[in-house]
């Protein structure tokens, strides 16, 4: 199952590196918004759907990648692009997402001791 996680997400990287120097950045938005759109249905999908868990599992992982590998690289080409200093940016995203990864922590294991 991870290797086809990796497979979308190395294949929503090299399409999207490939679609930012074609279309530009806010069109390229605008397909990836399209595109968790599409997720969600097929996640509701999965869902609802109870005879073909097996072959959706594999799909899902793939959507999983995709999604994963486009959100990275749509924020990470945004913040080289809209900011005049390259390195402030970054250096802020980081420290944001660590301080997500810190909190989140204590409300995982929060969630897993009250089941």
């Amino acid at each position: 199952m991870e290797i086809i996680y990796w497979i979308g997400e190395l294949s929503a990287i090299l399409i999207c590196l490939i679609a930012i120097d074609r279309i530009g950045n806010l069109p390229l938005t605008f397909l990836l918004t399209s595109f968790v759109l599409v997720q969600f249905v097929l996640f509701l999908s999965y869902i609802l759907n109870e005879d073909s868990k097996q072959w959706m599992t594999f799909i899902m992982c793939l959507i999983w990648g995709l999604q994963d590998g486009t959100t990275n690289i749509q924020i990470l080409e945004t913040l080289s692009c809209e900011f005049e200093n390259k390195s402030d940016p970054f250096a802020i995203f980081n420290m944001v997402q660590t301080f997500a990864v810190l909190f989140m922590y204590p409300v995982i294991d929060l969630v897993e001791t009250n089941d």
